[in-house]
């Protein structure tokens, strides 16, 4: 968790990154025992924090955090669709590969592909959804006008 406070704040304030919403990031984790379930593998609630981990991390990356908490916007997650492939065991070492994988008028879609020694994981898509004083705001606009901003 540290981690990922210390990268997001790095990327908050040094990052002068041009915005490509193409661009995947990756992002390492480690299973800690406080991560695992009766099955003795990652408990499914934990691959969504380490997908939401990876979205900031993805969003600061990418100069869009600044962005977001300058308009204040808030993500809010509308839907995660999660498919797992292999299970992640203790101690597991693994990555996950973050990107924005479409824009709609309404949300933001983010896919999340979970590694481990270049074997699929798991796939994982957010859905998030943008607002601005408590209402859903038109991306069409918000995303044109960043875009615009950091080129």
């Amino acid at each position: 968790m540290l981690k990922s406070c210390f990268v997001i704040i790095f990327y908050f304030i040094f990052s002068k990154n041009k915005i490509d919403i193409n661009r995947s990031t990756s992002h390492s984790f480690i299973v800690w025992p406080w991560h695992i379930d009766f099955n003795f593998h990652v408990n499914n609630a934990y691959f969504l924090n380490f997908a939401n981990k990876s979205r900031l991390e993805h969003l600061a990356q990418q100069g869009i955090l600044p962005y977001l908490l300058k308009s204040k916007f808030q993500g809010v997650i509308s839907k995660n669709k999660i498919e797992y492939k292999k299970p992640l065991r203790l101690f597991s070492y693994f990555k996950i590969n973050t990107q924005i994988s479409s824009l709609t008028k309404k949300e933001i879609v983010f896919k999340h592909t979970f590694y481990k020694n270049e074997v699929e994981i798991a796939q994982c898509d957010s859905h998030v959804r943008l607002i601005s004083q408590g209402r859903s705001i038109n991306l069409d606009n918000k995303i044109k006008a960043l875009l615009n901003e950091k080129e």
